[in-house]
């Protein structure tokens, strides 16, 4: 596509002693992937009735994946297919966070959009869903973060339900070396068959990355993934992508980064300079892989 900006905003947050409010606003070519609202990343407000309890009322960022929206917080420049695919990017609702004892934390929500979140469902319901995670600290240098979110499917009057399950594990193996591998899986017991009828219906991901620093101000970032499942009318075939970036900091708050990506599936979905149209003039993709060189630069202040 050339150059673009995808993302340019603000982050504005309050936080006193009972209570605090927080707006993210975005703009650019990017904003209409990942939010419904259109400029709003994030906007709710706070309640904290105990030093160990929060709630937040609005609309934020998803609590589920590896990988964020702010790439300067990721292993690599661009996100992954599971974070695509297979996890939600933001909820509207009500969520609660409490710090269970020093190394155990736990996040409820009751959100709507189904168990992807913003996302709208059969005949444009917004049914309501409920979140959940734990975060646990126990073993020194070890993230451990296990989630799910379960809402009716929008079928059979909303009387079938489809899951989504998280996992998270975040390894601190060294100065110079980070982990991080992801898991999802999407089960929907009674999901509609073109052919009619309903068979369950299981959709699975997985992201391994290593973020290497080397040096002051430079660091490599590997990631791989591979997503499969049952239901073709969610994911081509199976998916996988490996991805290698190349980072340096010239000053506090500057990222450029270079990246290398390849991805592949089992069928044909992505396009060469070769490719033909339909009789309707609509392209036809004639790939199974793809490959890109990408440089980027972010810049971000305060945080």
């Amino acid at each position: 596509m050339g150059f673009g900006l995808n993302f340019a905003g603000a982050d504005v947050g309050y936080t006193g002693e009972k209570w605090g409010v927080r707006v993210d606003l975005r703009f650019g070519s990017g904003v209409d992937q990942l939010t419904p609202l259109p400029f709003v990343k994030q906007g709710y407000v706070s309640y904290f009735p105990t030093e160990k309890l929060s709630l937040d009322l609005g609309f934020f960022d998803t609590i589920y994946g590896a990988e964020v929206v702010d790439e300067w917080n990721n292993a690599n420049y661009t996100r992954g297919y599971l974070y695509f695919l297979r996890q939600p990017f933001n909820h509207l609702g009500v969520r609660m966070g409490a710090e269970l004892t020093e190394d155990i934390g736990f996040t409820a929500m009751i959100t709507n959009g189904g168990v992807l979140g913003g996302t709208t469902i059969q005949g444009g319901a917004e049914v309501p869903a409920f979140g959940w995670q734990f975060a646990i600290a126990s073993i020194e240098q070890l993230g451990v973060y296990i989630g799910g979110q379960h809402a009716p499917n929008g079928f059979n009057g909303n009387e079938d339900w489809e899951h989504f399950f998280d996992v998270v594990l975040s390894l601190e193996a060294s100065d110079m070396l980070n982990i991080l591998f992801n898991a999802d899986f999407q089960v929907d017991p009674n999901a509609p068959q073109e052919a009619g009828g309903t068979d369950t219906s299981f959709l699975h991901g997985y992201s391994l990355a290593f973020i290497v620093s080397p040096v002051d101000k430079f660091n490599i970032g590997l990631r791989g993934e591979f997503l499969d499942g049952n239901d073709e009318s969610a994911s081509p075939d199976y998916l996988w992508t490996a991805t290698l970036t190349f980072r340096y900091l010239p000053v506090e708050y500057l990222v450029l980064s270079l990246e290398g990506r390849i991805e592949g599936s089992e069928s044909d979905i992505y396009f060469n300079r070769d490719f033909v149209r339909n009789t309707d003039g609509i392209p036809v993709p004639n790939e199974d892989f793809y490959g890109a060189v990408i440089l980027g630069a972010s810049a971000h202040f305060g945080n």
